[in-house]
């Protein structure tokens, strides 16, 4: 497996937050791997990235998901990060490019390790992590048409962007951040995926 510093991001905010969410991608695969949810695309990206079995899948996609805001990386985007206020709309606008930003930086960093199936799967999560469930998302893919990978990593983003503390906006607490999460199940996260992270709602 390559060094993981091909894949984080290195500006500072967004090189920690990637290491939290890798670590909740990884609770999160586990869980749906014991739930067998999902199983005809589990054993398809078992496959694709050529693993003797589904067991060593949620390792893969923690490792690949460290990447997924790898596009913030680039200078116009790291400036805005760096500016710590809400961002006007253009400015969102720009950080939104960060998805297609971090697939090209991805293939070239992946690429010299020759590694295929890692490449896949972190250009993968790059492109479509900020897909939405409900079609809604920057390339308007929607449910089962956005790759498991991609849609395990976005509820690790969304709930690691709202209990942590950022120079914008202080840190929500955890009950109400599964409330919040719940709230878009079905619109914005995947409702079985959310259903299995976080039970279902009494």
């Amino acid at each position: 497996m390559p060094s993981e510093e091909l894949v984080l991001p290195s500006h500072q905010d967004t090189h920690d937050h990637s290491k939290r969410v890798a670590e909740f991608t990884n609770v999160i695969t586990k869980k749906i791997l014991d739930s067998e949810l999902y199983v005809d695309e589990v054993e398809y990206w078992t496959k694709q990235i050529e693993l003797t079995d589904s067991s060593k899948l949620a390792g893969m996609i923690s490792f690949a998901a460290k990447g997924h805001d790898k596009g913030k990386d680039d200078p116009g985007i790291s400036g805005l990060v760096d500016l710590g206020r809400h961002l006007a709309e253009a400015e969102k606008e720009t950080v939104a490019t960060h998805s297609e930003l971090g697939v090209k930086a991805m293939n070239n960093n992946l690429r010299r390790e020759k590694d295929a199936q890692l490449l896949n799967l972190a250009t993968v999560i790059a492109k479509y992590h900020h897909e939405k469930w409900d079609g809604t998302g920057r390339l308007g893919m929607c449910g089962t048409e956005i790759p498991l990978p991609a849609r395990i990593v976005a509820i690790a983003d969304v709930y690691d962007a709202l209990t942590s503390k950022r120079p914008y906006k202080e840190s929500i607490d955890e009950e109400s951040v599964i409330q919040m999460i719940r709230s878009v199940s079905g619109s914005h996260l995947d409702p079985l995926l959310v259903e299995a992270v976080f039970g279902v709602q009494s």
